[in-house]
């Protein structure tokens, strides 16, 4: 195996049941935040969409780190998706310059 370094983004997302209800409305007036919807397939039904659609948040995710020593290409992203039913998503975006072999051990570890 060769020891180049390649381009790499990993997405970690996670979700959480915080309540029965969330009031989007409140929330856009205490977070910075703005109502989007999230991105779907052509092939998706039209009747398959969040209404209303949720408030997106992007958040400082600077001291969120992978584990292990690796070589950020730039410093980590994240967004909140908050849902009027009462859940929140969390999305983190790495960015990173790793070899394969690296790449596979921190699949291994976030896998745990």
């Amino acid at each position: 195996m060769t020891n180049d370094l390649l381009d790499v983004t990993i997405h970690l997302l996670f979700a959480f049941d915080i309540g029965y209800e969330i009031d989007l409305d409140r929330g856009r007036g205490i977070l910075a935040g703005e109502s989007a919807d999230l991105v779907r397939r052509r092939r998706t039904p039209e009747s398959i969409r969040y209404r209303p659609a949720p408030l997106r948040v992007p958040i400082d995710a600077s001291g969120l780190a992978l584990p292990g020593s690796l070589k950020a290409a730039q410093a980590p992203r994240g967004e909140l998706a908050m849902f009027d039913f009462g859940a929140i998503s969390l999305h983190l975006h790495h960015r990173l310059e790793i070899t394969r072999e690296a790449l596979l051990a921190l699949a291994g570890e976030l896998a745990e």
